[in-house]
């Protein structure tokens, strides 16, 4: 048991945790909002600050609700579903624009929100051990055993359960397991521990009417069932891979794509991270001659697909590493659209970018710290900027930047 203080929360933190000030030194409390009086249980400390659990409101913000989810405050996933979504979206903004602001960005940035708040996420990982499967808890690698997820799609949470009385079976077997559902048939990857061969009938007697199941040991993944699985997606026809990568709230990510096609300058598109090549795609059908690069051997299989399925004859996508391939073009692009994981760019790639000569940069990114750290190096001139909540009730969102030479 840690310690117990009184605290009033003044403010929101990065992931919209409270932020408390008792004694000179700053609490942040998960699930505490602005203006209620709290007490709290520290759980981390040092001299600056402290980490603590919310064990009672004495003063109650008009703004709470009542969280739908019976495992919200314990799952580590969600950290708004005390709020109304209005309010979520009021504290990203707040919190994003603080970041900007470190660029000397003074305008507000345009908030797209999510049509739908819950069950909009295609993918959920779920983590295995001694015989239970579920979510990490916040701020710790214990688990905590779920039945269903609020924020995945239906089809998820309906073959959850099902997994769940499967790996009770075969728990010494899992470490984890990843579902997914993208159109009309979802997949099932779970990862083996073991070389012990599985006997999975009664899995895929339970699922096989809507998921595809594969496993996985040592990097090499195994066909256990499966049916193909194509999707079209604004007119763009592609395969689904058990391992391939897609924004996990479909709605948002047409949004997305959707603003990027109107902000493009140019004909000549350079499309760097590109992954399987959806949004290249995009780009081809809209009259644009794009050179997509991507790291990944898988997903510059399935761009490749991609290309050779809808026969996107202006489409050429190059395997390897984007700060390389981009010294090695001559080519002078329109617009550069740069989507990097969340570390953001590297050294090479920030170097390439500033010596390359283009009209526009589109800067995509799903970590906003990393996009300041990445537009402070590039210093160019911003233009508008745009939030998309790609991952309602939790702290994370998708940003869009226009950066002009």
């Amino acid at each position: 048991m840690g310690k117990r203080i009184k605290t009033k929360i003044i403010d929101y933190g990065y992931d919209g945790e409270g932020v408390g000030k008792t004694d000179g030194k700053i609490y942040f409390v998960n699930g505490a909002m602005v203006g209620e009086e709290v007490e709290v249980e520290c759980y981390q400390e040092n001299s600056k600050f402290g980490r603590a659990r919310l064990v009672n409101i004495i003063n109650q913000s008009n703004l709470r609700q009542s969280a739908p989810c019976p495992y919200y405050g314990e799952c580590g996933g969600c950290c708004y579903q005390h709020t109304s979504y209005q309010n979520e979206l009021a504290i990203k903004k707040i919190l994003f624009s603080r970041q900007l602001k470190k660029l000397g960005y003074q305008k507000e940035s345009r908030v797209i929100p999510s049509p739908i708040q819950y069950h909009y996420r295609n993918k959920i990982k779920l983590f295995i051990k001694g015989g239970h499967m579920g979510l990490k808890k916040r701020k710790s690698n214990d688990l905590i055993e779920i039945q269903q997820c609020l924020i995945c799609k239906e089809q998820i949470n309906e073959a959850i359960p099902k997994i769940n009385l499967f790996i009770k079976q075969n728990s010494e077997c899992f470490s984890h397991v990843i579902i997914s559902y993208i159109g009309d048939r979802g997949n099932i990857v779970l990862y083996k521990t073991c070389s012990k061969t599985i006997d999975y009938q009664n899995l895929i007697s339970s699922l096989a009417e809507k998921f595809n199941i594969c496993e996985v040991y040592k990097s090499q993944t195994s066909i256990v069932y499966k049916k193909a699985v194509r999707k079209e997606t604004l007119a763009i026809k592609y395969h689904i891979h058990a391992n391939s990568f897609h924004q996990v709230n479909e709605r948002v990510m047409l949004e997305l794509y959707n603003k990027v096609l109107d902000l493009l300058t140019g004909k000549n598109i350079l499309n760097c991270y590109s992954g399987g090549g959806l949004l290249s795609g995009l780009l081809c059908q809209n009259g644009k001659f794009v050179t997509a690069i991507e790291l990944g051997q898988k997903e510059h299989k399935e761009a490749e697909q991609l290309k050779a399925l809808n026969d996107f004859k202006f489409m050429k996508n190059i395997q390897g590493d984007c700060g390389k391939i981009l010294d090695q073009l001559d080519d002078n692009f329109d617009t550069i659209i740069v989507d990097p994981p969340r570390a953001g760019m590297d050294d090479l790639m920030v170097k390439n970018l500033k010596n390359k000569d283009f009209k526009r940069l589109i800067y995509i990114s799903c970590d906003s710290a990393t996009l300041i750290r990445d537009i402070q190096r590039l210093k160019l001139k911003i233009g508008d900027v745009y939030m998309f909540d790609m991952f309602p009730r939790t702290g994370e969102y998708e940003c869009l930047v226009i950066l002009d030479k």
